[in-house]
């Protein structure tokens, strides 16, 4: 079991250094090997494997996304069994939820009889959970408020209606917003169910604390998780401004976990010069100053930055859709070259 983070700017090759160390665990050991992505990145991430290594089984690698992992690990041990959430249901139980409390309400006793109260509280309430907020933790910080104040009764009356939701809920349904949740409580106890197993972890801008518990259980029972962060540096740098400081605190997060549950962290990796690095002079230069917020003058000749000028977005829009069309009509360009 270890943590490792590999971290880089942007077309570093985070993930071109991922899918490498994925054909060779594949190709070298009988370790079971496991992609988690993004939904939107499940298909690319399938395509470059399938390039790479012919084909894919199932028993040896598999692409995820972390609730496509929690089905694929019901779907081997059980669990989850109970009906699925839709948003529609979950507004019907706290439009109840609402009614049945609604004498106990200091402030949203009126607000509760709105039409869209039940989507704001199912949206508050989907919120909680990815950060492992329970209605006893909520109902505990609650008490920590200065009583009679507008705050302290409406955080109650928050409180109280996350704790009748729930009662509602339990036992006949599933809130989807729990499932990584669940998924934790299934893997503590199957503690050997990703033994001989490789995780690597990509395309992620940050994760939530429900997604970090889950990766916490990963790490305990994989041999190793690799983590890839789109920063320059894991440490911010005094109070110099970063564009990277999501990640940074993301990394935070991760190495404390990792001190937390005794989970040894190998030395980060950081690809500086990676596979993909764009090595136009013009573009480094004007990456490195909007990273760290500096005014270098460029000595060179910046033949590979325009500026244009324009009234209105508007006009600004139609330029850029002008140049394109020209370089794909005329210079060979493909659509596809442009981001």
């Amino acid at each position: 079991m270890a943590l490792q983070i590999i971290y880089g700017v942007k077309k570093s090759g985070k993930s071109e250094y991922m899918l490498r160390a994925a054909e060779n665990a594949w190709r070298t050991t009988k370790k079971n090997v496991f992609f988690i992505v993004p939904e939107q990145y499940s298909y690319e991430t399938e395509k470059a494997l399938v390039e790479r290594l012919g084909v894919i089984s199932p028993r040896t690698v598999e692409v995820l996304s972390f609730k496509r992992l929690f089905f694929y690990v019901c779907n081997n041990l059980g669990g989850g069994l109970l009906p699925r959430l839709t948003d529609t249901g979950k507004n019907i139980l706290l439009s109840k939820a609402a009614a049945k409390c609604s004498a106990s309400l200091h402030v949203l006793g009126k607000t509760a009889k709105y039409g869209g109260f039940a989507d704001i509280m199912a949206q508050l309430f989907s919120e909680l959970k990815r950060y492992n907020t329970t209605p006893e933790g909520l109902s505990k910080i609650t008490k920590q408020l200065e009583e009679n104040t507008f705050l302290r009764l409406k955080m109650e009356d928050i409180s109280l209606l996350y704790k009748t939701y729930e009662e509602e809920i339990a036992g006949a349904f599933t809130d989807p917003d729990d499932e990584l949740t669940l998924l934790c409580k299934i893997l503590e106890e199957h503690k050997s169910f990703f033994a001989d197993s490789i995780f690597f972890i990509d395309e992620f801008e940050g994760f939530t604390p429900q997604e970090i518990t889950v990766i916490g259980e990963l790490a305990k029972q994989a041999d190793e998780v690799k983590i890839t962060l789109c920063c320059d540096a894991l440490l911010k740098k005094g109070n110099q401004r970063s564009l990277f400081e999501m990640q940074i605190k993301t990394a935070a997060s991760l190495t404390d976990m990792a001190e937390r549950l005794n989970i040894p962290a190998k030395k980060p990796v950081y690809l500086e010069n990676g596979y993909k690095f764009c090595n136009i002079p013009e573009l480094i230069h004007l990456e490195k100053n909007l990273r760290y917020g500096t005014f270098e003058k460029y000595e060179g000749k910046a033949e590979a930055v325009r500026l244009m000028f324009s009234l209105n977005y508007n006009g600004e829009l139609e330029q850029i859709a002008e140049e394109i069309i020209r370089l794909t009509r005329d210079e060979g360009y493909r659509f596809r070259d442009f981001t």
